[in-house]
């Protein structure tokens, strides 16, 4: 039996009116929004209190090699969250230019409809996504 998540509208950063996306695409951006949205901020009941985990906020806080560690962990149980989603697996790589910590994240996960890789880049100021495949 195929599995179909509907569509939606693209939005990761903002909103691209006139982009429709679906698939695992859509579950892709799904999760995107999930790691750059603070805990607590969604209005509603329970599941909203407890939706996201702000990736920028994270990493602005604390750059160290133990934290770094924590990231996959933490990454694989918020998104697990998401119905969407059979398994997950998170892989991180810091890469330091001065100052600043830029967080490659590499995210396998598996659906009903299939596998795919978001693969993103975060620091403290921004997330983008990378690619997904």
């Amino acid at each position: 039996m195929s599995t179909y998540y509907g569509y939606d509208v693209s939005c990761t950063r903002g909103m691209k009116s006139g982009r429709f996306v679906s698939g695992v695409e859509l579950v892709a951006q799904a999760y995107y929004r999930r790691l750059t949205t603070t805990r607590g901020t969604l209005i509603g009941g329970e599941e909203e209190q407890n939706y996201g985990l702000n990736l920028m906020s994270l990493i602005g806080r604390a750059a160290t090699p133990s934290f770094a560690a924590s990231l996959p962990g933490k990454i694989e149980n918020e998104l697990m969250k998401d119905p969407r989603t059979e398994s997950v697996k998170a892989t991180v790589v810091s890469t330091t230019a001065g100052p600043a910590v830029t967080y490659t994240i590499s995210i396998e996960a598996k659906t009903t409809l299939g596998p795919f890789t978001l693969v993103l880049a975060v620091s403290a100021v921004s997330a983008e996504i990378l690619g997904i495949q």
